[in-house]
C-alpha cells in the first residue's frame, strides 16, 4: 500500500512539473478570481520543488460589479492559471482593467500616471530619508504595483544597503538623481512679526493679573487723555518709544513698558490691552 500511495504521489508531482514546464519567468498569465474574472499577471518565479508565483496588477471588475482586488505577488496553480489572451467560456474577452490610485490625480480629476511612468528600471534617482537624499537605483516599476529602488549603504543614517519602497508618485519622496545628495538646508523659520509701538487706541482698556483676572480698567480719550472707568478722575499720558507715561488721575506717575501695537505692561504684572 505504501508503495502505491508513493508512486501515485510521484506520478502527481510529475504532472505538476509538466504544466509548469510551459511558463518561465517573464509570461503572461492570467490568475482566475472568481468566475469569469481573471487577474492579469508576470510570471516572476517558477523554481523546480518550490511554488510558482507571478506579480499581478490590480483588478477592478466591469460595471455593475463593485469587486476590487489589489495587485500583488501570488501564488499559480495548475487550477487557476492561464496563459494570457484567452476568452469566457461564453467567448467574451476577459476585460480587466489596474485599480486606480488615489496618490496623484490628472487635471480633470483623473489618475495621473506621468509621473509613475517616467521612472524606469535602471534610472538612477535620490529619495527622502529622515531629511536626508539618498542615491539609489530603481529596480521594479510596474504601474499600478510599487515601485522599488536598490540603494548602497548610507552610513549617515546608519541605512544598510538593500531594496526599498517608495512612492513614486510622491515628489517628496523620489526624485531623479541630482547629485545634491545627503542632509539638505532647510528654510530659516519665519520671524515673529512683532508690531512695533503704535500708541493708545481710543476706548476702554482693561489690566490683567496673573490668571487672567481683570485688576483694573480705565478709558482712553482723544487727545492722549484718559479717565477712570468710574469717573472718578482723569489725566493725560504721552508715548515716548516704547513706554507710556501717565500724569494725573488714578496712574499719575505710573509708565508703562514694552508697548507693543496697542498693548503694554504696567507696574510688575499688569498686562494692559484694549477690552
Amino acid at each position: 500500500m505504501v508503495l502505491i500511495i508513493s508512486a501515485l504521489a510521484a506520478t502527481d508531482l510529475r504532472g505538476q512539473d509538466e504544466w509548469r514546464d510551459a511558463y518561465k519567468v517573464g509570461d503572461r498569465v492570467e490568475l482566475q478570481i472568481t468566475g469569469d474574472l481573471w487577474q492579469q499577471c508576470v510570471v516572476t518565479e517558477n523554481s523546480p520543488n518550490s511554488v510558482m508565483k507571478g506579480r499581478c496588477e490590480g483588478l477592478v471588475a466591469p460595471p455593475p460589479s463593485t469587486y476590487r482586488r489589489a495587485g500583488g505577488v501570488y501564488i499559480l496553480s495548475k487550477s487557476d492559471t492561464r496563459k494570457a489572451g484567452r476568452q469566457s467560456a461564453g467567448g467574451a474577452p476577459i476585460v480587466t482593467k489596474p485599480a486606480p490610485t488615489a496618490t496623484s490625480r490628472g487635471p480633470g480629476g483623473g489618475p495621473d500616471s506621468s509621473r509613475g511612468s517616467a521612472f524606469a528600471v535602471g534610472d538612477e534617482v535620490e529619495i527622502e530619508a529622515s531629511k536626508h537624499w539618498v542615491p539609489c537605483v530603481v529596480s521594479e516599476n510596474q504601474p499600478p504595483s510599487v515601485m522599488r529602488v536598490r540603494c548602497s549603504a548610507y552610513p549617515a543614517l546608519s541605512r544598510v544597503a538593500g531594496e526599498y519602497t517608495v512612492d513614486r508618485d510622491n515628489p517628496a519622496a523620489v526624485r531623479r538623481a541630482t547629485g545634491r545628495i545627503g542632509l539638505q538646508p532647510t528654510a530659516p523659520p519665519t520671524p515673529r512679526v512683532v508690531p512695533g509701538p503704535a500708541g493708545l487706541r481710543v476706548g476702554e482698556y482693561a489690566c490683567y493679573g496673573s490668571g487672567g483676572r481683570i485688576l483694573f480698567g480705565f478709558k482712553v480719550l482723544a487727545g492722549n487723555r484718559y479717565a477712570d472707568l468710574e469717573g472718578s478722575g482723569s489725566g493725560s499720558f504721552s508715548v515716548s518709544g516704547t513706554s507710556v507715561t501717565f500724569r494725573g488721575g488714578s496712574l499719575g506717575g505710573q509708565v508703562g513698558r514694552d508697548l507693543r501695537g496697542h498693548s503694554f505692561t504696567l507696574a510688575s504684572k499688569a498686562e494692559c490691552e484694549p477690552y
